[in-house]
């Protein structure tokens, strides 16, 4: 009798096989056999990248990309900023949580400030794709700065967290619209106020990712650029 040890890899699993022949070695081809499998899953398996719909843009499109949604967020932000009420300005209105409140911003605007505040809610629903889009890629292309795991699941998470932040503000638009022809009444307040606080913190964690990434981007390109430098 003895023992022969098989081993191989897979993408799912590592699997180990102990075989054990009777018989003298010299006759091992018709020696009775029995194998005993051990399969262990593969750490990697645990670790997966979560992915977004952004990152099958190409490499070399990315940037290109980015840079056309900034511009157009940028754009729809200044004319956001143009149509809506100034005092009390819209975002007044969205963290207005109690009815009183709600009522107190409404009554304070003049018949124009409320044609303009109808008219920024409306407009809002072609910005929410947008600024969403544009801080989601710009989350997805800052994954790519570092190799480990966990700072690329994060990227991905958050691009989802923006088009989340998207939902969350076209709810907040329906509280508020709602409550600019039917008079603020809760829970209307409370809901609006809820979903800008959940949006503004997804985007703000966005932006935070997209900066970090971007310092961390110039740093590597500023350290090979030295070494680089150095070995010229």
């Amino acid at each position: 009798m003895y023992l022969m040890r098989n081993s191989y890899n897979s993408n799912w699993s590592n699997s180990t096989s102990l075989e054990v022949r009777l018989g003298p070695r010299s006759t091992h081809n018709n020696a009775a056999v029995v194998t005993i499998d051990k399969t262990v899953p593969r750490k990697d398996n645990y670790n997966m990248i979560i992915n977004n719909p952004l990152n099958s843009i190409p490499p070399g499109k990315k940037l290109a990309t980015f840079l056309w949604l900034l511009g157009a967020t940028i754009a729809l932000s200044v004319i956001m900023r143009m149509i809506g009420p100034f005092t009390p300005n819209i975002v007044d209105y969205e963290f207005a949580n109690t009815a009183a409140k709600a009522a107190g911003i409404i009554n304070a605007w003049d018949a124009l400030a409320k044609l303009r505040a109808c008219f920024n809610l409306g407009f809002d629903f072609l910005y929410m794709p947008t600024y969403s889009t544009t801080i989601a890629l710009a989350c997805v292309m800052g994954a790519g700065v570092l190799a480990a795991k966990g700072w690329r699941n994060l990227g991905m998470l958050l691009a989802w967290g923006l088009w989340l932040a998207a939902i969350f503000d076209a709810v907040e638009n329906y509280a508020l619209i709602t409550m600019m022809f039917n008079g603020a009444s809760d829970p209307y307040p409370a809901i609006s106020a809820f979903c800008a606080t959940c949006k503004f913190s997804l985007i703000l964690l966005g932006l935070f990712y997209a900066l970090v990434s971007l310092i961390i981007y110039l740093v590597k390109r500023m350290s090979v650029a030295r070494v680089t430098g150095k070995n010229a």
